[in-house]
């Protein structure tokens, strides 16, 4: 009975877990911003640059996966954050002693990856421009 408790328990906090790694495409950083704009279908229709690859792991639902990138994409000064996959990544854990009763639960945990970009600025004639494009190759 303990083990099962436990198990449930375990169960429970990992079913809203969710994982948030970044990688950033320079050594140029950004204040913090207040709100991130968050493109799942579209790309958007004004000119950016990317900063950044946001990528979130977990078993939450699809709020708490876009919650989880925007927050990441406000602290490294992101205007807005661009999903570019979502895939299932399956795989099989066991729990207790597998020897014993050769139990495994099978689980999913989905991937959602993002490019975090900047707005570019568009600049008065004689002025110098914002943030520039560079090419990157993903």
């Amino acid at each position: 009975m303990k083990n099962v408790a436990l198990l449930i328990l375990i169960s429970s906090a990992l079913a809203c877990t969710t994982s948030v790694s970044y990688r950033l495409f320079s050594t140029e950083t950004f204040p913090p911003t207040t709100s991130v704009e968050v493109f799942t279908d579209l790309k958007p229709d004004r000119p950016y640059a990317a900063i950044g690859q946001i990528a979130v792991e977990g078993v939450g639902n699809d709020s708490d996966m876009k919650s989880a990138a925007a927050k990441k994409a406000k602290a490294i000064g992101a205007d807005a954050i661009i999903m570019t996959s979502d895939k299932p990544l399956t795989g099989y854990a066991s729990y207790g002693n597998r020897r014993s009763t050769g139990e495994r639960t099978r689980y999913e945990v989905r991937q959602w990856i993002f490019l975090a970009v900047k707005w570019i600025k568009e600049a008065p004639l004689g002025t110098e421009p914002g943030i520039q494009p560079k090419l990157l190759i993903l």
